[in-house]
């Protein structure tokens, strides 16, 4: 958990937050979920409050030089730090002076790379900024740039920067820890492990939700049963977690007492890409609550979107010349190829620069 809390930061701080073609959005709302936290016992933000300050910050940082947009970020993740770890008014500015120095290293090892990744960061603000404030009914999500390509192609470019210059996380979080009593490093450790069971606990309610949402349109049947078996390997995960078994094998039981067996459900590809994607990177209790917290978006999405598109499959299904019925196919297909292609982004923008270079090894 708590190698998120600098990783994280320096990525703003120094332009490189987008991985794998990962939007501002991505970074700053795994990160905002940290944010939002107090520390003080408070719930976190909720997600109208967190795009909204999402919304300022994406203003503010228009109308500022680059100068000043690092030294926001500098501060903004400074506060970030100051509540994960509690640090005293004389702590403060030895903690801000060392994110700075590892943000200048950074940029002097990157050249000129670190001055387009900035570019870039700022033209994909832009697109989020203008989808942020268009309006739109109560309660109606931002519209979301992933199917513009220009900003896909502005994120692969950042993908790639990225990659040509990777950042030592774990180094940076011993670098800021190393400043600090062992007594306080440990208070902020365990105050994130139980942070991260909220997580948890608040993945497996939206499960909960999404599936009651879809259960009520009949013809999303199957993608409801899907839902289920997602919310009964979440409870299982969780339960193994609790008793201290968490890990690899947490989700399929092992060893433990079955419940009675129930008819067989097909694995939903993306969850079986999650499932590899797990034991691929070893994802910490952190990043696997993100994790699950992504797939239920992506998949409720894609629910919706495959609800809206009944109609215009059951026609096509009845085309009887093959090469007409296969395009057609492909056509509804694309979209819903879209949103895997997010789903796999942005369980990307969790990794750390170890995890990348470690991965299927």
């Amino acid at each position: 958990m708590m190698r998120w809390v600098i990783p994280l930061c320096v990525r703003v701080i120094v332009g490189a937050a987008l991985v794998g073609g990962v939007l501002p959005a991505t970074a700053q709302q795994t990160w905002g979920r940290f944010g939002g936290w107090r520390g003080d016992g408070e719930d976190p933000l909720t997600e109208e409050e967190r795009r909204e300050q999402m919304r300022k910050r994406l203003e503010e940082m228009r109308k500022a030089t680059p100068e000043q947009r690092r030294e926001m970020e500098l501060d903004r993740m400074l506060e970030f730090t100051v509540r994960a770890y509690e640090l005293t008014d004389e702590q403060k500015p030895v903690v801000r002076a060392e994110m700075k120095k590892m943000a200048d290293e950074y940029r002097a090892k990157a050249g000129p790379d670190a001055d387009e990744m900035d570019r870039l960061r700022d033209q994909m603000s832009e697109f989020w900024l203008k989808r942020m404030s268009e309006p739109r009914a109560e309660g109606e999500e931002p519209q979301v740039p992933w199917n513009d390509p220009e900003f896909r192609r502005i994120g692969e470019r950042m993908r790639e920067l990225n990659e040509k210059h990777p950042f030592d996380f774990r180094a940076s979080i011993e670098r800021v820890e190393k400043l600090l009593p062992p007594e306080q490093v440990d208070k902020a450790r365990q105050r994130r492990e139980q942070f991260g069971q909220g997580m948890m606990e608040r993945a497996r309610e939206r499960m909960e939700e999404m599936a009651q949402q879809v259960a009520r349109e009949p013809e999303n049947k199957e993608l409801f049963e899907r839902f289920s078996q997602m919310r009964e390997r979440m409870a299982e995960w969780n339960r193994r977690r609790q008793e201290g078994q968490g890990g690899e094998d947490a989700g399929r039981g092992g060893d433990a007492p079955r419940p009675e067996a129930s008819p067989v459900v097909q694995v939903h590809p993306w969850d079986a890409y999650l499932a590899e994607f797990t034991r691929r990177y070893s994802l910490d209790e952190g990043q696997r609550a993100a994790a699950a917290s992504i797939l239920a978006d992506v998949r409720a999405r894609e629910a919706k979107l495959r609800a809206s598109q009944a109609a215009a499959r059951a026609s096509v299904e009845a085309l009887t010349d093959a090469e007409a019925r296969a395009k057609a196919i492909a056509e509804l297909d694309a979209p819903i190829d879209v949103l895997f292609a997010e789903l796999k982004a942005r369980l990307s923008a969790l990794l750390t620069a170890a995890q990348k270079q470690t991965g299927g090894r």
